[in-house]
C-alpha cells in the first residue's frame, strides 16, 4: 500500500458512540435515495443504513423503528446536518412545484436530498465520472481512499479513511491511479486536477462561492480537464448553486423530449450543453438543480418514460378530474 500514513488508529465498536436522531420527519430525507441517486460515490450500506467519512469524521445514517439516527466518530450532527442541507425546506418546495412531470418525480421519489459535499473532493470525484458507470466511479473512488486517504478510525472492525488530499492524488504514482484504482486514462485528468488544486485552485474556491453562479462556473470551466459538466456538478453538490444543472446523457435525452424543436442538433456540443442548462433554468427556476436531480434519478431507474406518459394522460383529462 502506497502510503506514508501512522497506521496506529483508535479501535472501537459503534456501539460506543452515542446515538442521535436526525431532525427529518416523513418526506423529508430518505437515505437510501439520497445515498445511492448518483451525487455522491463514496457512502456504502450498512446493515439497516449507510456508512461514510465526511473530511475527518466516520458517519453512520440508519433506521430504527421508524427513526432516523447517526452515530458519528470524531464529528458532531451540525457536520451531518450541513452536509444534507436541513436547511433547505424539501416537503415546502415539493408541496410548491407547478411542473407535472417534476410532480410526479418528487412522489415517486420522496426524500432524495441534495447532499453539499467537500469541494475538493467533489471536483476530484467528478473528474472519474466521463464515459464511466456510477458503480465504477465508486469502486475507484473506494480504492483511491483507501491507498491514499488518512486513517480515521477503526469501527467494529473496520478500517475507515477520509478522502485524499489533492497533495496526495498529486504525488502519486500515475500507475496507482489508473492500475490500482481502476481509473485508466482517467488517472491522468484526476491527477492533473489535483495538481490544480495544489498550485491555487484550492485557494480559489471561497472566493469562486461568492460569485454569481454564470462566472462561477465559467472559472471552474476555465481550468483544463474540468469544463461544463464538472464544473456545474462542483457548483450543485459543493458550492450551494442550486440553479446549476449538469448535462449528461440522461439530461440531454431528457431535455431533447421536454423541450422538442427548441434544441436542434442531434448531439451534445458545447452550445447545446449551454442551452440545455439554461432551458431547465427557465423551466424550474432558481432551484432547478434539486429538480434535475429528481429526473436524473427517475432516468437511471428506467421510470421517466413511465412519469412522461402519465403526464400525457393527465393534460388529456377534463381541468376538473385533475384534483
Amino acid at each position: 500500500m502506497w502510503s506514508d500514513y501512522a497506521l496506529e488508529t483508535p479501535v472501537l465498536e459503534w456501539s460506543d458512540l452515542d446515538e442521535s436522531e436526525l431532525p427529518f420527519i416523513g418526506t423529508q430525507f430518505n437515505p437510501d435515495l439520497t445515498f445511492n441517486c448518483g451525487q455522491a460515490f463514496r457512502w456504502r450500506r450498512l446493515d439497516q443504513g449507510w456508512v461514510c467519512t465526511i473530511e475527518q469524521a466516520v458517519v453512520y445514517v440508519y433506521t430504527q423503528d421508524g427513526r432516523l439516527l447517526a452515530r458519528i466518530y470524531n464529528g458532531d450532527q451540525q457536520l451531518l446536518l450541513r452536509y444534507l442541507r436541513s436547511d433547505f425546506d424539501l416537503d415546502g418546495w415539493a408541496r410548491s412545484a407547478d411542473d407535472p412531470l417534476l410532480r410526479l418525480a418528487i412522489q415517486r421519489y420522496p426524500g432524495l436530498r441534495l447532499a453539499e459535499q467537500p469541494a475538493e473532493e467533489t471536483i476530484l470525484t467528478f473528474a472519474c465520472s466521463s464515459a464511466n458507470p456510477v458503480g465504477r466511479i465508486a469502486n475507484s473512488m473506494e480504492m483511491m481512499t483507501l491507498l491514499l486517504g488518512e486513517e480515521i478510525a477503526t469501527i467494529s472492525g473496520v478500517t475507515y479513511h477520509s478522502f485524499p488530499e489533492a497533495e496526495r492524488i498529486a504525488s502519486a504514482p500515475e500507475t496507482l491511479l489508473r492500475h490500482d484504482c481502476a481509473m485508466a486514462y482517467r488517472a491522468r485528468c484526476v491527477q492533473s486536477i489535483a495538481r490544480e488544486l495544489v498550485n491555487g485552485l484550492a485557494e480559489e474556491l471561497p472566493a469562486i462561492r461568492r460569485m454569481p453562479y454564470e462566472e462561477a462556473r465559467a472559472k471552474l470551466a476555465s481550468y483544463k480537464w474540468i469544463g461544463p459538466k464538472i464544473a456545474d456538478c462542483v457548483c450543485l453538490l459543493a458550492l450551494g448553486f442550486d440553479c446549476a444543472v449538469p448535462v449528461d446523457t440522461h439530461l440531454w435525452r431528457l431535455a431533447r423530449a421536454l423541450f422538442g424543436m427548441q434544441i436542434r442538433t442531434k448531439s451534445l456540443t458545447e452550445k447545446t450543453y449551454t442551452q440545455v442548462s439554461r432551458l431547465f433554468r427557465q423551466r424550474y427556476g432558481e432551484t432547478a438543480g434539486w429538480a434535475q436531480e429528481y429526473l436524473y434519478h427517475a432516468s437511471r431507474q428506467g421510470t421517466l418514460p413511465d412519469l412522461m406518459a402519465l403526464v400525457k394522460e393527465e393534460s388529456s383529462l377534463p381541468s376538473d378530474m385533475l384534483g
